[in-house]
């Protein structure tokens, strides 16, 4: 069955997404991972990856529920998450164990690379083939949010009167 991706659809995932054993997953991965990014050591800025993507576990929820029809053809229609949704999806995210911490931007790197339906192979590739200077181009980046300093215009975690550590030193 192909899956219909509908406002229900969205909806879903985002109920899926708030439930309290898939935040307690995002906790438990950034602990195993020292709130730290596996690949650039940055200890801000910081989402959990999924190895095998959310959408993809909940695709693969859909289609088994619907496959043994404990789901009709228009489950979709429903803005509410079924019980037996919730529970096998549940069941699904936990065998796919803890996921990886990356910083926003390389996280999204990843998936502008290989979009949302992922796997673990994809992601040790992207690992395998990011390079220094690619993550350094990443890092130095300014994105919307992000902090920069007035005088050198570097992006930076911190910022005293809008200037960086290295400028504010400077002018002392």
């Amino acid at each position: 069955m192909d899956i219909i991706i509908s406002a229900s659809y969205s909806e879903i995932s985002k109920q899926l997404r708030r439930e309290k054993e898939v935040i307690g997953w995002k906790e438990a991965s950034l602990y195993k991972n020292k709130y730290t990014c596996i690949i650039s050591n940055k200890k801000s800025n910081l989402e959990v990856h999924h190895i095998k993507s959310f959408n993809s576990i909940l695709n693969e929820t859909i289609n088994e529920l619907f496959n043994k029809n404990l789901l009709d053809e228009k489950w979709f229609m429903s803005p509410y998450v079924t019980q037996e949704i919730r529970r096998l999806f549940l069941i699904k995210h936990r065998e796919y164990g803890l996921g990886v911490v990356l910083h926003r931007k390389i996280h999204n790197e990843f998936h502008r690379l290989y979009g949302h339906e992922n796997n673990k192979e994809q992601f040790e590739e992207f690992k395998e083939n990011i390079t220094e200077d690619t993550i350094d181009k990443l890092l130095a980046a300014p994105d919307k949010g992000d902090m920069v300093c007035s005088k050198c215009n570097k992006v930076v975690e911190l910022l005293i009167d809008d200037l960086c550590i290295d400028c504010d030193y400077i002018d002392l």
